[in-house]
């Protein structure tokens, strides 16, 4: 097969065609059969490079981070146990305050779409409304925590209630355990998935409730900016012992370059 291969070096471009069957000996073929123009293209390709820089710099603002924030207690099965972690901010901007009232003890209901995350065996805690989200996630009744501990945090979906702990102001971080013992979801009558309560589009006014789902997933935007600049390597390869740039063609296999 008979292709072009241009070899950019201090300033001059080096381009001929010949036929490719010895990966060693690509170079010296080029230059044996190539004309030499007094050209400076180095800068043309540095600039071609720079926009794919700026292509890949894009992408992660199109697939970057989820726009979910705020806090996120996430449900997992840990060996006999089902363990509630939350982690999180919640900014209170657009919810109403009801009144501060004492927690009998950490719990979930699914049916409910209800769960407080901290230690039992009670607290007080601060509870607004304006919540709105899903009704339920599941079709379990109240079952309380047998241990935890940090922050006492909830959300009661049937009712639109979020609670938090009293005198808590907004944007404080927020952290919580809370472990039900020799339980399952199927014990529990969780169902699996993601359930977002909100009250506006801030980044922290959400509490997100996950169920056996993991925290985060592959980063989309690395692997995006990964597979451009493999593009980049596959048309542009610096050949640093003679200050050169080969733009190969772009049908040439990967396993030549």
């Amino acid at each position: 097969m008979v292709d072009v291969v241009t070899v950019f070096c201090s300033g001059f471009e080096i381009s001929g065609r010949k036929r490719f069957r010895e990966r060693g000996r690509l170079v010296t073929r080029v230059v044996s059969s190539a004309k030499i123009t007094n050209r400076s293209p180095m800068k043309a390709q540095i600039r071609s490079f720079l926009a794919l820089v700026r292509a890949a710099s894009a992408s992660m603002l199109i697939t970057g981070a989820p726009a979910q924030a705020g806090y996120v207690v996430s449900l997992q099965q840990v060996g006999p146990n089902v363990v509630a972690t939350g982690n999180g901010a919640i900014d209170l901007t657009g919810l109403k305050f009801l009144e501060s009232m004492n927690v009998p003890a950490p719990l979930i209901s699914p049916f409910s779409a209800t769960i407080y995350t901290s230690a039992p065996p009670e607290g007080v805690a601060d509870f607004y409304t304006g919540a709105t989200g899903p009704k339920n996630f599941g079709t379990g009744f109240t079952t309380h925590t047998d241990s935890g501990s940090g922050d006492l945090v909830g959300i009661d979906g049937e009712f639109g209630l979020l609670l938090v702990p009293q005198n808590y102001m907004s944007g404080q971080p927020l952290s919580d355990t809370a472990t039900y013992d020799n339980a399952t979801f199927h014990s529990l009558d969780l169902r699996g998935g993601v359930y977002e309560y909100t009250w506006g589009s801030g980044p922290d006014q959400n509490f997100t409730v996950r169920v056996g789902v993991p925290d985060s997933g592959p980063d989309l935007s690395l692997i995006a900016v990964v597979f451009l600049l493999l593009l980049g390597v596959r048309q542009f390869q610096i050949l640093s012992a003679f200050n050169c740039i080969i733009r190969l063609p772009s049908r040439l296999p990967l396993s030549v370059i």
